[in-house]
């Protein structure tokens, strides 16, 4: 147990910290969006092969889904966005817009034969996005505030003082 107390155990002061949390926050982000422009950039390149693409694709999702529940469960919502229901709006106008402009892309080599096809594609792939996209911030958005509730009563009940024991005679 001593060997894993010494090796677990920072030398870090608390600016040594900081700064390596704000050089580990760095990491993450750019292999999220590295990982993002990769699988974009394969999908235009090589169509819809997931062969190709899908390893990229599933690591994106895994680094994803682990910074939305980790966030969630320590009570954060993010750093420069509001938690409120008129951001979640925007941000699901935002993704229905990105849908519509790939999906318009993706299905350029299409419109000789079916020029409608692809706009009505986008159309539909974009309101099916901003759909779930609202949805899932709405979830997001209660999961966060029942939390950050559970989170303001467990320190309330910390600072609460103890009624002090007695002793039975």
């Amino acid at each position: 147990m001593k060997l894993f107390e010494r090796l677990t155990k920072s030398k870090l002061d608390e600016m040594q910290e900081q700064k390596l949390a704000r050089i580990e926050r760095n990491i993450s982000h750019m292999a999220i969006f590295g990982l993002l422009a990769l699988f974009l950039i394969e999908l235009f390149l090589f169509g819809y092969d997931w062969k190709i693409v899908g390893g990229e694709f599933v690591l994106l999702m895994i680094l994803c889904f682990y910074d939305i529940i980790a966030s969630l469960r320590a009570g954060v919502w993010s750093r420069n966005i509001a938690p409120t229901r008129r951001n979640n709006v925007l941000a699901a106008l935002a993704a229905g817009l990105i849908v519509f402009a790939f999906f318009l892309f993706m299905t350029v080599r299409w419109w000789d034969l079916y020029p409608l096809a692809g706009v009505i594609a986008a159309a539909i792939s974009s309101v099916a996005t901003i759909m779930l996209t609202y949805f899932l911030l709405w979830a997001s958005l209660r999961e966060y505030e029942r939390r950050q509730e559970q989170l303001d009563q467990e320190a309330d009940e910390e600072e609460k003082p103890q009624p002090p024991e007695r002793r039975e005679k």
